[in-house]
């Protein structure tokens, strides 16, 4: 996709406002384990600004734990969101399902807890990592999924994000109002001012006010991204006890 403007263009003139990106880390050792190499035969980084760029959402999915990984590659895929502008990311532990080959392999090396994988992969992992323990894998992880869903941090990326689109179809100028989509808006107000701590209530009106500013057409992808990071802003910073 990112190597064709024209199609580019396509998905958002059909108001594609979200694309999911396998991207599972941004080390050629990692990516080579699970065949996904190519994933760094071009410059990653301007692929993913090119789809940015028609106003469609990068859904970045990144996953930590394999056997390359080692403490510096948290911070990699920090720099790698932020140079990326990506506001949104979801990040898995690395778990070995049964009946695959990961799981022969480490079951072989004597490297699987006796946890079975549950298909919770951002809850728990079944695999004995590497190059850290197990318990600093945990550690690191959380810290990671916290940190860029830290109100600033995100305001940062997803501004850059809105300033840097360069194409809003024009195709639906003259399309009238959708009372669906109308009370949706009222549903999501509602949520953040009734449900959502302070410092989230203010990010969000914020926000606003700064999307109206950039451009008005892009107040849409601004529900849309808003409403993903309420979510994962709640789900890193939930008691897990």
């Amino acid at each position: 996709m990112a190597d064709d403007d024209d199609l580019l263009k396509m998905f958002a003139d059909a108001r594609f406002s979200v694309l999911f990106l396998g991207v599972e880390t941004v080390r050629q050792e990692s990516l080579d384990e699970v065949h996904k190499g190519q994933n760094l035969e071009k410059d990653i980084f301007e692929r993913i600004r090119r789809i940015s760029r028609f106003g469609i959402v990068p859904f970045i999915g990144l996953i930590v734990g394999f056997d390359h990984d080692d403490e510096n590659v948290f911070a990699e895929l920090e720099n790698f969101l932020v140079a990326t502008d990506s506001p949104i990311a979801g990040i898995s532990l690395l778990n070995a399902p049964r009946h695959t080959t990961l799981y022969d392999r480490l079951k072989k090396e004597g490297r699987l807890t006796d946890n079975n994988f549950s298909g919770e992969w951002q809850l728990n992992t079944n695999i004995i990592p590497k190059q850290i323990s197990l318990a600093r894998l945990s550690v690191l992880y959380w810290g990671l999924f916290r940190k860029i869903y830290q109100p600033d941090l995100f305001e940062d990326r997803l501004l850059n994000w809105l300033k840097n689109i360069d194409y809003c179809t024009d195709l639906y100028v003259h399309k009238k109002a959708d009372p669906k989509q109308l009370l949706f808006g009222c549903k999501i107000f509602k949520h953040f001012i009734m449900n959502e701590k302070p410092p989230i209530r203010a990010l969000f009106f914020r926000m606003l006010k700064k999307t109206w500013a950039i451009n008005p057409k892009l107040i849409r992808r601004f529900f849309t991204v808003i409403t993903q990071y309420s979510h994962f802003y709640n789900f890193v910073n939930r008691d897990r006890t």
